[in-house]
């Protein structure tokens, strides 16, 4: 059920949605997957199973699903971007093969809220919009760069907020100082160190 994009660089069989080849300067490759909701809580995994660095994940209308950078979405690849632009730098790790990642889109009368999670790992709430939003909403995959291949499937039960929740941060290694890092006058950034780990 994948609708490919007009660029003529992916192919699809079943779940599997493959960019062909490397991309020639800036590109962007786009997949949408042909099964729409207007409510509801859903979540779909999709499997980075190989390929170069570049994969995308987020979810469009099919309105304004398109070939390259015309595609509008909201999406997940390390940044947050709305297909085109930067919404939020470093909103998690960039995905890389072997990777699994969760699109978790909650419609409700009053919002619509998207959230992402990484390895099992969720980055919390990325996109949150009052009512009204357009409908119906599809998952999308979009890559940067090939020769590139991932899968997409929906869970039988979507996540919850607790699953999809920003998961702290690691706990720095044993050993490391602890304390306030300070900027200098001269543009040094050193560390107060108030107990060693």
């Amino acid at each position: 059920m994948w609708q490919l994009d007009s660029s003529g660089n992916l192919s699809s069989s079943g779940p599997t949605v493959t960019c062909i080849e490397q991309a020639k300067g800036s590109s962007k490759f786009n997949a949408l997957w042909n099964d729409p909701v207007t409510s509801g809580r859903h979540t779909w995994a999709v499997t980075y199973t190989s390929g170069a660095p570049g994969l995308w994940v987020g979810v469009t209308t099919p309105a304004k699903f398109d070939a390259g950078w015309k595609c509008k979405s909201m999406s997940f690849g390390g940044n947050t971007s709305d297909g085109g632009a930067l919404i939020t730098a470093d909103f998690g790790p960039r995905p890389a093969p072997g990777d699994v990642l969760h699109i978790t889109l909650d419609l409700s009368p009053e919002r619509l809220e998207l959230a992402f999670a990484i390895n099992g790992r969720g980055l919390g709430p990325a996109f949150s919009i009052p009512a009204p939003f357009p409908e119906p909403w599809c998952p999308l995959v979009s890559f940067s760069d090939g020769p590139a291949e991932a899968a997409l499937a929906k869970l039988p039960e979507p996540l919850d907020a607790a699953a999809m929740a920003a998961a702290p941060a690691a706990p720095p290694p044993a050993g490391s100082p602890e304390g306030t890092w300070k900027l200098s006058s001269d543009g040094r950034a050193t560390v107060e160190v108030v107990a060693e780990g």
